[in-house]
């Protein structure tokens, strides 16, 4: 997984969102789960698609955060983690850190 940018600055960023891009093997995933921690653990966001939406994004290689869901974050590090699902079977992906480094407009 590749997280871009990474720093990540959702204050100036050109108005890209945040890009996670990985490889799934299956390209027929049932649903695709996006989760956001803190350090301490703490799940603060969570994006999932289903259907249609997972199958397209799986093709694709990549999920996107939006960025006015990260704008109100402090800087500091954050963790993710992808799951996909097809069948009732899950995949989970490593952990992987993202920096959130907000810098004037």
């Amino acid at each position: 997984m590749i997280p871009y940018p990474n720093p990540y600055n959702p204050l100036n960023n050109e108005g890209r969102n945040l890009r996670i891009g990985f490889k799934i093997a299956q390209q027929n995933a049932g649903s695709i789960s996006f989760r956001l921690y803190t350090v301490q653990g703490r799940l603060i966001r969570e994006l999932r698609y289903e259907g249609a939406a997972a199958a397209q994004i799986a093709q694709r290689g990549y999920v996107e955060c939006p960025r006015e869901g990260l704008e109100a974050l402090a800087n500091g590090a954050y963790y993710y983690i992808l799951l996909a699902e097809s069948g009732g079977e899950a995949t989970r992906s490593h952990v992987d850190k993202i920096i959130i480094m907000k810098a004037g407009r």
